[in-house]
């Protein structure tokens, strides 16, 4: 099958739409890819002068057009393609007779942009109940529940070499952003031996005197180094959380669906740690896949636990990895999909 996958393309290290184009290969279609985010004017340009904004908009919408016109594929897979116009999807489905499918799975954050292009496409996936709660209640019924996966080629258990072992010696480590739920929470880690890698700068947030700061190695890390890091730990830390500022306008309390870091991390076969959420809940046991901490207090005591009791640690990671790996990966997610088209 002729598949044009429109997605993000980072030189830095893959994202979804990467893993997403590997599986569709691995189950043997015909991909060409196209870059959303594919501006010809830099992006302090575009902030300023928003005539060129939409001009640089409509140009990329154009490339699209025409590259599918070209291409002539059988499916339009969209990773989200925030700069891709819901007219431009009514065209091609109507002009050229493809199939417009997107997976949408930057919620909280893009969830107004989302609902403003669901209806132009002909099936719409997202990565929580909770999105698609959000989505049934504005009216769009062709929406669907595809969680994140992970990518067996690249999330995968390791043997470190000395200077991997000596750069990553952390007990317990999280990579993320830390939002400031996650600067709290994690303080009750902070007399343990945690290191955090963060890609962004609220860790200066953190106040000089704080315990915390000890903990921050660095950031960002590519994947391979993601992975590393999780091979060189006891345990690995994951936090959904409320996802700040983005979670404050749908009440971040009522987010329960799962991140990338959890199968990722399970692929690894890594003892993961991660907070209760509904959905992580529907997908793995606790206590035999991984664990689950309601609070910053139950954290701290099964973290300490969990330290001490290596053999407890690893029946729930082995049972974790041979989950993920036979039900929650990227391949696994495309064959949902297809299930769905029913082509």
């Amino acid at each position: 099958m002729k598949i044009l996958l429109c997605a993000s393309s980072n030189k830095r290290f893959i994202e979804n739409g990467g893993y997403v184009e590997l599986a569709l290969k691995k189950l043997g279609h015909c991909v060409q890819v196209f870059d959303f985010r594919d501006y010809l004017l830099p992006f302090g340009i575009r902030k300023r002068l928003p005539a060129l904004h939409g001009w640089d908009t409509h140009r990329i919408n154009r490339l699209l057009y025409e590259q599918a016109k070209s291409f002539k594929p059988d499916i339009l897979f969209v990773v989200q393609g925030q700069t891709i116009l819901p007219q431009t999807i009514i065209e091609m489905k109507k002009n050229l007779g493809l199939i417009a499918v997107n997976w949408f799975v930057d919620y909280p954050k893009e969830l107004d942009h989302g609902l403003k292009v669901a209806k132009a496409y002909d099936h719409f996936f997202v990565n929580g109940t909770d999105a698609l709660e959000k989505y049934l209640e504005n009216g769009i019924t062709h929406v669907k529940w595809l969680p994140l996966a992970c990518e067996p080629d690249i999330h995968k258990p390791l043997v470190l070499d000395e200077k991997d072992r000596l750069r990553f010696n952390d007990d317990i480590v999280f990579i993320g952003s830390l939002y400031p739920e996650r600067i709290s929470l994690f303080g009750n880690l902070a007399d343990l031996p945690l290191g955090i890698w963060t890609w962004d700068e609220r860790h200066q947030k953190i106040g000089t005197s704080s315990a915390l700061r000890r903990s921050i190695r660095g950031g960002p890390l590519p994947p391979c180094d993601w992975v590393k890091l999780y091979n060189s730990a006891k345990i690995a830390l994951n936090s959904v959380g409320h996802f700040g500022e983005y979670g404050e306008k749908i009440g971040g309390d009522k987010i329960q669906m799962t991140n990338a870091r959890t199968f990722e991390i399970l692929a690894c076969g890594t003892f993961q740690l991660v907070d209760r959420k509904k959905d992580i809940l529907a997908l793995f046991s606790d206590r035999e896949d991984l664990v689950c901490y309601k609070d910053g207090d139950e954290l701290r005591d099964l973290a300490k636990y969990y330290l001490t009791h290596p053999e407890e640690r690893r029946k729930i990671s082995e049972s974790g990895h041979k989950k993920v790996l036979e039900k929650h990966t990227y391949v696994h997610r495309m064959k949902e999909i297809f299930s769905y088209l029913k082509i």
